[in-house]
C-alpha cells in the first residue's frame, strides 16, 4: 500500500497558478514563522487581507509581504488537504512540480531557495489546522462572498432635465431626476445596471441602508460571544 500511494502522488500536478505562487514565496521564507506564530494567537479576522494587516501591526512587516505568505499558506494548505497527504509527502510533491515547472533554473536558482524554505513552510502546514485564524478567516471570506453577483460600486447621480414648449424654443419646466448606477461582477465580468429613481425611491434607499447598519451594529453587539466580524475588516473594531 505505502508504494502504491507513493506512486500516485507522483503523478499529481499542482495548478501553474499554485506553483507560481509558491516560487514567489520562497523570497520571503524568513517571514513564515513569525507571520504564523503570531497569527494563532490573534481572533479570525472578517477576511484574510483582515488578518494579513493584523499581523503585519504586530510584527512590524510591511502588510503587502504579510499578505502575500498568508494567502500563499491557504492555497496551498488547501492543496494538501484536496490531495489527502501528509505533510512530509506533500512537501515532496510540491519539490518536484517545482523542478518541472522551473526546468534548468531549478538547480541554478530556485532549488536552494526552496531546500532554505521547506523546515518553515512543513512546520507552517503542519500548525494550520482546520480551526486556525488563518483557515477561519479565508472560510469567512469564501462565505460572504461567494455569491453569483458582487457589487461593486455604487452611485446616485442627480441630474436636470428640460421639458420644452411645443415650439421647443422656451424651457416651461426642468425636472430633477435620480440615476442609481450599480458596478458589479458576474461570471467574473464586470457589468453595469442603471436604475431610474424618483426622490421617494432616494429616501427609502436611504432609510434601508441605515436599517442594515443597524442591524450590523445589533448582531456584533449581542453575538458577542461568537466573534461576530463585519466586512470590509476596517468596520471589524467599530461599534
Amino acid at each position: 500500500m505505502p508504494e502504491k500511494a507513493e506512486a500516485d502522488t507522483a503523478l499529481l500536478r499542482l495548478p501553474e497558478e499554485a506553483v507560481n505562487d509558491i516560487l514567489k514565496l520562497l523570497a520571503y521564507h524568513q517571514h513564515i514563522s513569525s507571520i504564523v506564530q503570531r497569527s494563532q494567537d490573534l481572533a479570525p479576522a472578517a477576511s484574510i487581507t483582515g488578518l494579513s494587516a493584523r499581523i503585519a501591526r504586530e510584527i512590524g512587516l510591511d502588510g503587502a509581504i504579510v499578505a502575500r505568505v498568508v494567502t500563499t499558506l491557504w492555497q496551498i494548505k488547501n492543496l494538501q488537504q484536496s490531495f489527502a497527504v501528509d505533510t512530509s509527502t506533500f512537501a515532496s510533491l510540491v519539490r518536484r512540480n517545482l523542478e518541472l515547472a522551473t526546468g534548468d533554473k531549478w538547480g541554478l536558482e530556485y532549488q536552494q531557495q526552496w531546500e532554505a524554505a521547506v523546515p518553515a513552510v512543513v512546520a507552517a502546514l503542519d500548525a494550520i489546522s482546520d480551526d486556525h485564524p488563518l483557515l477561519i478567516s479565508a472560510k469567512a471570506t469564501l462565505l460572504a462572498y461567494s455569491q453569483q453577483n458582487l457589487l461593486m460600486s455604487a452611485r446616485v447621480i442627480t441630474d436636470v432635465r428640460p421639458v420644452f414648449n411645443a415650439a421647443a424654443d422656451k424651457i416651461v419646466e426642468t425636472v430633477i431626476t435620480h440615476t442609481l448606477l450599480v458596478s458589479y461582477r458576474a461570471d467574473n465580468r464586470p457589468r453595469l445596471m442603471t436604475f431610474a429613481l424618483d426622490q421617494e425611491d432616494v429616501e427609502k434607499l436611504g432609510k434601508q441602508c441605515e436599517r442594515a447598519e443597524l442591524k450590523a451594529r445589533v448582531t456584533k453587539e449581542q453575538l458577542k460571544e461568537f466573534n461576530p466580524v463585519i466586512l470590509p475588516e476596517k468596520y471589524h473594531g467599530k461599534s
